[in-house]
């Protein structure tokens, strides 16, 4: 009877201590799961937005040309996007081929015949903190005898604009484009003034690019150069519109050049980018070696030299300096 009575005995406290340790393992498991999911540290995935942006044609002129070997298009375009829109003017082209970040040579040949493409002012690049912009384009046409052209976008949703060229109520007076007096109106030395707002290095980890595929990409940099900034507001007082094609900063006897238009600064305008009508601020971008200061050079030592699109140039004195 006593050996019974051990024998339950033992069984119940087994049970008890099997009981226990359940119990222990589930409060256990509570206690490290609430660890875990309220951990401060661990960070939540990031949120990806897939950047579109949407090109639409609101109004064109096209202008026809005996003196020209090519016809051209005034074009005002609506950009639409789901974030900032930074994007170079590379990345619309024509159904003919042409990028239209590539039109200097189109636009040096109406210079010369003393014809002005603009009395709005053109841009070469689509540039707003906003997520919609409405800008003026110039884009030219190789075929005298085309009927429809073609413009598409490289970036999603490849937005592509079509624009006829048999509708003669869009046919413009090429005739109210000339100029009749070049000796000063296309001579920038006369008609802008630079104004100096302020000089600084620039961090180039900060510069991006647009990808065919609409994204920002990093740029690429080489180590052993820094990027130096001018930022100026120019005013044009001639109905000329001015397009910068090259730039170079010139320590002493030594040039350094522009750095590629289309590598972009958030916020900030490249005056490479843009038409110069009116008044505009922007700043000039140039590669300088790592171990070159340019604040160590006397201003008599610093020049900026410019290069415009109807092949004039200009030197700025006494960019920066002590």
């Amino acid at each position: 009877m006593m050996k019974k009575t051990q024998n339950t005995l033992t069984k119940v406290l087994q049970g008890l201590l099997i009981l226990a340790t359940l119990i222990t393992m589930i409060a256990l498991g509570i206690f490290l799961w609430s660890i875990i999911s309220n951990n401060p540290n661990e960070e939540e995935p990031p949120i990806v937005t897939k950047q579109e942006h949407n090109f639409t044609l609101v109004d064109y002129v096209y202008y026809k040309s005996d003196d020209l070997d090519f016809n051209f298009i005034i074009a005002d375009i609506k950009v639409t996007a789901n974030v900032a829109i930074k994007l170079p003017l590379s990345t619309l082209s024509t159904s003919e081929g042409i990028s239209l970040a590539l039109t200097d040579n189109y636009l040096s040949e109406l210079a010369n015949n003393n014809y002005k493409p603009s009395k709005k002012g053109l841009s070469f690049s689509f540039n707003s903190d906003s997520k919609e912009l409405t800008t003026t384009i110039f884009i030219p046409v190789q075929s005298k005898v085309l009927s429809e052209l073609r413009v598409n976008s490289s970036v999603a949703p490849y937005s592509e604009m079509k624009i006829n060229l048999n509708d003669s109520t869009k046919y413009g007076d090429i005739t109210e484009l000339k100029l009749e007096d070049t000796t000063i109106i296309n001579n920038p030395n006369e008609d802008l003034t630079f104004s100096l707002e302020f000089s600084d290095y620039f961090e180039p980890s900060n510069f991006y690019t647009i990808g065919s595929d609409g994204k920002s990409m990093s740029v690429d940099i080489s180590t052993n150069s820094k990027v130096f900034g001018i930022k100026y507001t120019v005013i044009n007082d001639s109905d000329f519109s001015y397009k910068i094609s090259d730039a170079e900063i010139i320590l002493d006897t030594t040039r350094f050049p522009l750095m590629n238009p289309e590598f972009l600064l958030m916020s900030t305008t490249n005056l490479a980018s843009i038409s110069l009508l009116d008044s505009q601020s922007g700043v000039l971008f140039f590669l300088v070696p790592s171990d070159i200061d340019v604040y160590t050079y006397p201003k008599d030592k610093v020049q900026v030299k410019l290069y415009f699109s109807n092949n004039q140039e200009m030197i700025l004195e006494n960019a920066i300096g002590n």
